[in-house]
């Protein structure tokens, strides 16, 4: 798009713009202020990372709406008139003159390009149209359209060059249709259309080139349109080239942000679309990380019946998770014959995610082609390359994927699914590269056209569909592939199994192609083979129920090798296909089996503990490794040791980036335990120190009763070092902790006494001092912005020596809901953080100082307690005739006197109840019925939502 700048200072902004989107290094965080955000409020205290709920909405669904029929129309009044303007060079007041002149149902035909500095609020039913696309061009320095009375229809008009937001929408049933939005800016919540109604359409419209990229904000949320509301529908629109753009937090819905039930989106167009961040050098290595989040390159969606059908996504881009669709908290979704080409995820799920909440997704003849997952850094976790077509979290269920093709796609699994009941049936899932085509936890596959799957060294490789716990999916089900435990063949022993498999290349027409569990096809034996194809003894298996029971010594030399015959195929299921996840013995001692099990897994592999409690003494970790549990999977220390997992020989050769992973285990807890201790090594450098990569995530800690809490750390680093710099990530995120509990201590081996610690500094000993960070609890009241603007409360830290004396210019930086804020403390040691949280809740905010030279390091975690704020309402008396028209009215301001719009005043009198919404002056006025003279007391209230507390006021009103 080429604009033509009108004034020197937009060119100047403009490339300012461009210059950070280059990303080449992180730049300090010099904003002094939390800005407005609702976040979810987890009781974890897992470090200084804290998921972000980026449901930014303070407006509350009715989940009671019918999806009505998309063909119906709304019917109006006939317009009364029609009214004209418009010419070059028009202002945005002459258009504001002819709706305040207006009536009710009016016509306002517009021409001409328009420019101003005032914004246009549309505030009555009216229809405003152009014949010729008239134009508001904001020229990148104003907001443009406001519309705040229902039954308002935009016809055919452009918007462009807005600052901020082009079109904002705060009523009910307004269509928007053949209007163009263009090259909108400096947005954080829908940067061309924000919508907070119900039965809002917004029909045959464009949305090119729209950019959210405020730099003041906690995230920005749907570049092209941010939508919270009910029974609304985007039809035939295209969506090209909007960015959503944040290089301090996270961006969501590079397009589009949806929070709401009975939502269609239908025959759309969606192009390069993406919800990016800002990008830097690590400080380890010669890798690219991503210094904020993005989620959702195309589409970040919320609520329930939200529909996608006959709409194309095309090169949509995250710098997370969700390459083009991002879903949280969603059910009974669908998503009906639509496609999906060249979608890019740095993380999880190259085109979809289903993160927290989601119960029912149907995804029917789609089509899913050339996507990848990643698996690239982010601003302080390594992503992984999981589910390059689709990635559902453990708290997804019922997902069904039928009728669709997955072709092509990059990444570990096409789809990778961590739920509950996952079906795909009658699909087709072919040359997904790099690694095993889908991995699920529970649910069934159906008369599915598995081809090969390779790896980039154009080797066949696991067409492997892998169940945890498959009996009760196996009756009466076809399956083209179970791999059901068959990786514990990488331990030595004796073991049993219930096996089938795929046929390579087979053919969805030919019946005799598969194998059934349950009914009998020509008769097939199973025999074991080394690599050389040569039967390793007479072991010919008996088939019972058709099910092979069989026990088999595994030799490691041998490269031993499954092969599976029946009367029309020969089939091979080697060890390399089946690498990656070891099942562990059940032989009555718990330590035992778990450490021989780590201890025979290659590198890198996956640890899958069953439904049971473990009681452990220390568990010795060497290498890569991923020791994962199901739900009711337990594990607790024995009394004989103090730590659950020892990792160690932390130099750099011994371990990846892929590191060491615990995750979906349910701890229980006594005095002094420690859940992992590593042990790390000097590095190369003179101020870093190795050790694993390590991640522990998604697991719950419980203390036994009695116990002191304060007494128990997750995670404890030991060091020679007193520097926190360590050459690998170390993240403990999503997880269950009791208030507390300790999550992280950084420990240093060479303490000499008290505070005092030696390091190497430049060859020569030196004494470093001990930090302690101090800082309290607090609780305020939620600020509006938009309303009063930043005025909140300062959370204050101090960062002093272990003799109280305070420590100037160091460095510390504050974590909360994904974002980090650096900041240095001043003459005094102190430095502050303004809050400005507009939403109730409980957040949790991690202050750490790394250390230098000069001092040791130090976290401290506090929690900041948000109410909802007392605002002023006044109910006015009133005074009326009998025959006149009676209006009831009251005022409501924030608690700093500002007007409050937008919220809903009840008034009760004589028995009836009627509702007002308050104005841009915080008024709401309703009319009322009173037929008889007399005096009558009246309430008027507000019910209270998560910024501004419930209060009612009495007045009175006279009927003479």
């Amino acid at each position: 798009m080429k604009i033509i700048f009108k004034r020197c200072l937009v060119l100047i902004s403009l490339i300012f713009i461009l210059i950070l989107t280059l990303g080449l290094v992180s730049a300090s965080n010099n904003i002094n202020q939390i800005n407005d955000m609702n976040c979810s409020v987890y009781e974890d205290y897992s470090e200084n990372i804290i998921t972000a709920d980026l449901n930014s909405n303070s407006n509350e669904l009715n989940s009671d709406f019918a999806y009505g029929d998309s063909d119906s129309e709304e019917i109006l009044d006939e317009p009364s008139q029609k009214l004209k303007t418009g010419s070059d060079n028009s202002d945005f007041k002459d258009i504001q003159n002819l709706i305040d002149n207006a009536k009710e149902n009016d016509v306002i035909e517009l021409s001409g390009t328009y420019t101003g500095d005032s914004l246009i609020v549309v505030n009555k039913s009216l229809t405003l149209k152009s014949s010729s696309s008239a134009t508001l061009d904001g020229e990148f320095l104003n907001e443009l359209m406001a519309i705040n009375a229902p039954n308002v229809i935009l016809d055919n008009i452009n918007f462009i060059n807005a600052n901020y937001t082009g079109l904002s929408v705060n009523n009910n049933y307004v269509t928007i249709q053949n209007c163009n939005f263009d090259g909108c800016i400096n947005g954080e919540l829908g940067c061309a259309l924000i919508i907070h109604g119900n039965n809002v359409n917004v029909l045959n419209s464009n949305f090119t080139n729209n950019v959210a990229n405020k730099s003041s904000c906690h995230h920005t949320d749907g570049a092209a349109i941010y939508l919270i509301g009910n029974d609304c529908q985007i039809d035939n629109c295209s969506f090209i080239n909007n960015w959503g753009y944040n290089f301090e937090t996270s961006s969501s819905g590079g397009a589009i942000w949806i929070k709401g039930n009975n939502i269609v989106i239908n025959n759309s167009y969606f192009f390069n679309n993406s919800a990016t961040a800002e990008v830097g050098w690590t400080f380890h290595g010669e890798e690219i990380t991503y210094l904020a989040d993005g989620y959702g390159g195309a589409a970040f969606l919320v609520g329930k019946n939200v529909k996608i059908i006959n709409s194309l996504f095309d090169s949509s881009l995250s710098h997370a998770q969700g390459g083009a669709l991002y879903y949280k908290s969603a059910y009974d979704c669908s998503i009906i014959n639509s496609t999906f080409l060249n979608s890019f995820s740095v993380g999880e799920g190259g085109v979809i995610y289903l993160g927290q909440n989601i119960d029912g997704l149907m995804i029917d003849s789609c089509n899913f082609i050339n996507n990848t997952a990643d698996g690239l850094d982010g601003v302080l976790v390594k992503y992984t390359d999981l589910g390059s077509v689709l990635y559902a979290s453990k708290f997804a269920e019922n997902v069904v994927i039928t009728n669709s093709s997955l072709l092509n796609n990059k990444g570990t699994s096409a789809v990778y699914f961590l739920g509950n009941n996952l079906n795909i049936s009658n699909s087709i899932i072919e040359n997904n590269n790099l690694s095993t085509a889908v991995i699920y936890m529970n649910g069934s596959m159906n008369d599915n056209f598995w081809s090969k799957n390779f790896d980039s060294a154009d080797e066949f490789k696991n067409d492997c569909f892998i169940i945890r716990d498959n009996e009760s999916q196996v009756p009466d089900t076809w399956f083209n592939l179970v791999c059901d435990g068959l990786d514990s063949l990488k331990a030595k022993g004796v073991y049993d199994y219930n096996m089938s498999f795929v046929l390579k290349d087979a053919s969805l027409d030919n019946h005799a192609s598969k194998i059934s569990l349950t009914n009998n096809l020509p008769n097939y034996h199973i025999n074991l083979k080394n690599s050389a194809k040569n039967k390793i003894n007479p072991n010919e298996l008996v088939i019972v129920d058709n099910q092979a029971d069989f026990t088999y010594d595994y030799i490691e030399s041998a490269k031993d090798s499954i092969d599976v015959y029946d009367d029309y195929n020969n089939l091979i299921l080697s060890k390399k296909v089946l690498s990656g996840i070891t099942y562990i013995n059940d032989s009555g001692n718990d330590t035992k089996d778990l450490q021989d099990a780590i201890d025979s897994a290659s590198s890198g592999s996956l640890i899958s503990l069953s439904n049971k409690t473990y009681v452990l003494d220390t568990i010795l970790i060497n290498k890569d490794i991923h020791i994962s549990g199901e739900e009711n999977t337990t594990v607790m220390l024995s009394n004989s040791s103090d730590y659950i997992f020892k990792i160690s020989n932390c130099s750099a050769a011994n371990y990846s980036d892929y590191g060491i992973a615990i995750s979906n285990i349910n701890f229980i807890l006594d005095n002094g335990d420690i859940v992992a201790l590593a042990e790390a090594v000097n590095g190369s450098g003179s101020l870093s120190i190795d050790v694993a990569s390590i991640k522990i995530t998604d697991n719950s800690f419980t203390s036994r009763e009695g116990v002191v809490r304060e007494s128990i750390t997750i995670l404890e680093l030991d060091s020679q070092r007193a520097v926190l710099a360590p050459t690998r990530n170390i993240s403990i995120s999503n997880n269950s902790l009791e208030i507390g509990m300790n999550p992280f201590d950084f420990n240093v081996k060479s303490v000499i006494n008290g505070s005092d610690v030696r390091v190497d500094v430049g060859g020569n000993l030196a004494s470093k001092k001990a930090s302690q960070i101090i800082c309290k609890d607090m609780v305020t009241k939620a600020i509006a912005s938009n309303v009063d603007s930043r005025s909140g409360e300062y959370f204050n830290v101090s960062l002093k020596d272990s003799q109280g004396k305070p420590l100037q210019n160091k460095f510390v930086q504050i974590g909360f809901n994904g974002a980090v804020y650096n900041r240095t403390t001043n003459e005094s040691g102190e430095l502050r953080l303004q809050i400005n949280l507009a939403y109730k809740g409980v957040y949790t905010f991690a202050i750490s100082y790394l250390g230098d030279d000069e001092c040791n390091g130090s976290f401290e975690v506090a929690k900041i307690t948000v109410n909802p704020q007392s605002p002023i309402l006044m109910a006015n008396n009133a005074k009326y005739k009998v025959s006149s028209t009676k209006t009831l009215s009251a005022s409501f301001k924030s608690m700093k006197g500002s007007p409050i719009s937008g919220k809903t005043i009840k008034f009760t009198v004589d028995g009836k109840t009627y509702s007002g919404k308050t104005n841009s002056n915080g008024i709401a006025s309703v009319k009322v019925s009173l037929n008889k003279k007399g005096t009558y007391k009246f309430t008027a209230k507000f019910a209270g939502d998560n910024t501004f507390a419930a209060v009612t006021k009495s007045a009175k009103v006279v009927i003479s």
